[in-house]
């Protein structure tokens, strides 16, 4: 191989790693997003992707579903090329509203990301009392709500 075909193709390949790098082909996983999903494996959730999330956003997703404090649960977590951007989870509303303070508390603590509100959010999770709500934690917001088919939970940072 000539050194003019070499270097075509060290510049080739050196100039796709830059590109994939940059985000060219697609964002890149931040670190933090990728151990979230790893994280509720433990719990019971079963999770695939990331692919580009449906609504057009660019945002990276993985949906889960499995189950978690003994009740079925779907997931999904959103992740943007820097950081996660939201969480979200629903289980059926037939649940008890204690089987669903459990599961979404357990949840919020199986999120790493949200180290720093993890036990502020698991304690406003166990007091709430079913009816549609919201609360600020440093730079997290979640909200539940309960509507005829689900128990909803979104996690907004």
């Amino acid at each position: 191989m000539g050194r003019a075909k070499r270097i075509q193709g060290l510049a080739a390949l050196l100039g796709g790693g830059f590109l994939a790098g940059c985000g060219v082909f697609g964002p890149a996983t931040p670190a933090e997003a990728g151990r979230s999903p790893d994280a509720w494996r433990d719990l019971g959730l079963q999770c695939s992707g990331p692919t580009m999330g449906p609504d057009g956003s660019g945002l990276l997703r993985w949906s889960c579903h499995g189950r978690v404090a003994d009740v079925f649960a779907e997931a999904t977590i959103d992740s943007n090329e820097a950081r996660v951007v939201d969480f979200f989870a629903t289980i059926p509303a037939a649940s008890q509203p204690a089987v669903a303070k459990a599961a979404f508390a357990a949840i919020v603590d199986g999120t790493d990301v949200l180290a720093d509100a993890r036990a502020a959010m698991h304690a406003w999770l166990l007091a709430w009392d079913g009816a549609d709500a919201s609360a600020g934690f440093g730079r997290a917001t979640i909200h539940v709500q309960l509507d005829q088919t689900w128990y909803s939970l979104g996690i907004t940072l």
